[in-house]
């Protein structure tokens, strides 16, 4: 599951603040906690005595995320962050949310059934995907940055960039750079049909930024929604699903059943067409400035495998 990404090298070291940095911005905070599952941005949540505790969010990766999540967490209807306030501290864009309560799928399997876990992932993200936009696309803060005309294109011009111009490419075999330019090659016809109404993609839907409530009756949150774009609700699926094989018995299945009774469409062989379009986050990570090698020791067998999805 999300064990092996967390493990994964951050971008950059989080950025440190002191509680009376975060008073300049916060005059009641009492106390300050780094949430430290996050690769490329830093969370404190920060005590308020009697109030209620709030987190703290600094942008590192790109300021650009905060307006996206902003636009992004008022059209979806699932537990997310509220975003209650915006400035700079630290030399950095900041956000201040609602803290959302509960636990990474992981730690409640200990005491929730697996089907039980998975179904609840299912229905947000079903519920994430009835948002509906008029093109593919990545977002801003009220329209787009860029748009795609199909899934194809999209995926042929960040997996062909990233082979033969990007740092992807001298991280790769030469095995991989060639399978990686056929999949390109065919990938009109792996990925035909799914061009249908652009939907509200999360962009990185995963354990990491999941929250269930203990006693698995209902979702806590849907964190960090920074990759959020018009896409494909595949993408969601395949970050979701990455690491299926190592899922206990039953999460899977409970999955694709809240998924398609929450009103998500499942493609035929949909398991191989995502493996197939993760390519595009996989090396996605392989573009990173500077090398991370457990993360590269553990996506380069993805990609062969997506490849091998492909044929």
């Amino acid at each position: 599951m999300d064990a092996i990404e967390a493990s994964w090298e951050r971008r950059e070291p989080h950025h440190q603040l002191s509680l009376d940095e975060v008073r300049t911005v916060l005059p009641s905070a009492t106390g300050l906690e780094l949430l430290g599952r996050g690769k490329a941005n830093t969370n404190y949540r920060v005590a308020r005595g009697e109030h209620e505790p709030v987190v703290l969010r600094l942008y590192q990766r790109d300021a650009r995320a905060r307006a996206v999540e902003a636009r992004v967490l008022g059209l979806v209807d699932v537990p997310r962050p509220q975003m209650l306030g915006t400035g700079a501290v630290g030399g950095l864009p900041y956000a201040i949310t609602r803290f959302c309560e509960g636990l990474h799928p992981e730690a409640v399997l200990t005491q929730v059934r697996p089907e039980r876990v998975g179904r609840l992932c299912g229905l947000a993200l079903a519920e994430i995907g009835k948002v509906r936009f008029d093109a593919h696309g990545l977002l801003d803060a009220e329209g787009y940055t860029r748009t795609f005309d199909s899934i194809t294109a999209s995926f042929d011009d960040l997996v062909r960039w990233s082979v033969e111009r990007g740092r992807a490419g001298r991280r790769l075999s030469a095995e991989q750079r060639a399978g990686l330019l056929a999949v390109v090659a065919s990938s009109a016809s792996i990925f035909a049909g799914l061009d249908a109404q652009p939907r509200l993609v999360h962009g990185d839907f995963k354990f990491a930024n999941l929250l269930v409530l203990g006693d698995g009756s209902a979702m806590g949150g849907v964190l960090d929604w920074e990759f959020a774009c018009a896409f494909t609700p595949l993408l969601d699926l395949a970050i979701f699903t990455r690491h299926a094989a190592r899922f206990p018995d039953g999460l899977l299945e409970g999955f694709e059943g809240g998924y398609l009774d929450g009103g998500g469409v499942l493609p035929a062989e949909w398991r191989r067409l995502a493996r197939v379009l993760d390519l595009m986050n996989l090396v996605g990570f392989l573009n990173a400035g500077k090398g991370r090698p457990r993360l590269e020791a553990a996506v380069l067998p993805l990609i062969d495998e997506a490849i091998r999805s492909a044929r």
